[in-house]
């Protein structure tokens, strides 16, 4: 795999393993918990729309056009379940790592429909981790109003002030 595509790739990584720990951290009634947000307006909804982009994403890298209605947003059978939402999410995962062991142009354009110049199948992967970093932001501000912890790793990796659950575990512990 070409260099700059493997580090790509370990970039989503990491940010998919703050998703992946974000989601471990919540109760089965915490993924149901409503957002005064339109549409996505709890936490299992936001994951299940965070793995149908993604599948969107990878769909776009096999046919060179970006087309989000291959994704399926309505699935309440998965964003109502933590195990498969976690199940999901290592499919396209694994669907992922399958197209990208593929690939033998990175420098390829995906069709976007931008006026000016559409991203190269790295720059694609860049927009794709974007994506997952905005649900963070949003799912960190979530946990925030309704008092749940912040997944270590994303407190350590943002430098997050712990909220009065997260303090309160610490101090359990000393």
């Amino acid at each position: 795999m070409e260099r700059n595509l493997q580090r790509i790739l370990g970039s989503w990584r990491f940010y998919r393993s703050h998703t992946l720990d974000f989601l471990d951290i919540l109760t089965e009634e915490e993924i149901w918990y409503k957002f005064p947000r339109p549409g996505l307006d709890t936490f299992g909804k936001h994951f299940l729309e965070m793995a149908e982009v993604q599948k969107s994403y990878i769909k776009a890298i096999e046919t060179g056009k970006i087309d989000f209605s291959v994704g399926n947003y309505d699935q309440p059978a998965i964003y109502k379940n933590k195990s498969k939402l976690e199940a999901h999410f290592k499919n396209m995962d694994d669907y992922m790592g399958m197209v990208l062991r593929n690939i033998k142009d990175v420098k390829r354009k995906i069709d976007w429909g931008l006026e000016k110049e559409n991203p190269n199948i790295l720059e694609h992967l860049q927009f794709l981790i974007q994506h997952e970093i905005l649900h963070h932001g949003q799912l960190v501000a979530f946990a925030y109003l309704f008092n749940i912890p912040i997944p270590e790793s994303m407190v350590k990796a943002w430098a997050f002030p712990l909220n009065e659950t997260q303090r309160m575990r610490l101090e359990s512990k000393g």
